[in-house]
């Protein structure tokens, strides 16, 4: 019997070891994996909120629904309140009534808009009348180059009181035709896109809508300019016309602006394309530059050397 509690006792006693020696083991070849810290929410701010009326007649309720842009902006919910009432107005929620003649300021608050604790706050004023004006006809340029452009759009009446357009692509062709931020159509493509211009209330009797239809071309750079002018101007004190000629004649930018590089001693002047000169003697450059001459974004300049004397 006694022999028997031994062997248990050595058996227990042996267990008890191996277990301490694979625990010690393993405790120092195994490592439990970092918790990864939690990453820093983005927030993607709030630049302006369209799509508001300016204006609307006395006991129409209007709906403030608005447009916050960019579109991926983190918060977007707007909270609506009236700053300054002349024309007692009522506002619940987003439905805004007034009733009679006068100017409505509201203000509109997105909480955290700009990042967190940071609230995005607008401000519109809204007038309000008695006679509806609508809108008969939107026009936008009928060519644009490929790329980006906004749309500004014509009103015929220009009072029309609403201005506030929605646009939509109805036939991209195949310039690729999109339209971001409210009113911002990008093509990468030449061809022809048809548009939807839809304005809420626009009409006497509803909404007003309109298809508009725009080419969309290459970008064509200038490559020269050809100033017709002698490189000797013999009268001063005196003015002188400037005048250039593009190339190509079919360049997508053609507006020439002048400028005065160095003046050198003829005390020369320019206003516009005119250059005038003092009793000075001398020689002076003159810069003309285009705007997006080489492309989007980057001018085109090229200098001119004018000798002033007798």
């Amino acid at each position: 019997m006694k022999m028997k509690n031994k062997v248990k006792y050595f058996l227990i006693t042996a267990l008890a070891v191996t277990a301490v020696v694979l625990f010690t083991a393993c405790e120092e070849n195994f490592t439990f994996p970092e918790r990864p810290l939690p990453e820093e929410s983005i927030v993607i701010p709030v630049e302006r909120i369209t799509g508001i009326p300016i204006g609307s007649v006395s006991g129409l309720e209007i709906t403030l629904s608005g447009t916050v842009l960019p579109e991926n902006a983190t918060n977007k919910r707007i909270e609506w309140s009236i700053t300054g009432n002349g024309a007692g107005a009522t506002l619940v929620k987003n439905k805004l009534t007034a009733e009679n003649n006068g100017t409505v300021a509201l203000t509109a608050l997105i909480k955290n808009g700009l990042g967190e604790g940071e609230d995005y706050t607008q401000n519109f004023n809204i007038t309000i009348s008695a006679e509806m004006v609508p809108v008969r006809e939107i026009e936008i340029p009928s060519t644009v180059v490929v790329g980006d452009y906004e749309l500004n759009a014509i009103f015929t009446p220009s009072n029309a009181l609403y201005k506030t357009i929605v646009w939509t692509v109805k036939d991209a062709g195949a310039t690729g035709a999109t339209i971001t931020n409210g009113s911002n159509l990008t093509t990468t493509s030449t061809g022809t896109v048809i548009l939807t211009a839809f304005i809420a209330n626009g009409k006497l009797n509803g909404d007003y809508t309109q298809d508009l239809e725009i080419d969309v071309v290459p970008f064509v750079p200038v490559t020269e300019i050809t100033v017709i002018s002698d490189k000797r101007i013999i009268y001063y004190p005196y003015f002188y016309i400037l005048k250039g000629v593009v190339v190509p004649s079919d360049a997508t930018n053609k507006t020439i602006e002048w400028s005065i590089t160095n003046a050198g001693t003829t005390g020369a002047t320019i206003n516009g394309n005119t250059l005038t000169f003092l009793h000075q003697e001398g020689t002076l450059i003159i810069t003309a530059t285009i705007v997006n001459g080489v492309s989007v974004g980057e001018d085109y300049t090229q200098d001119f050397e004018i000798y002033v004397g007798y």
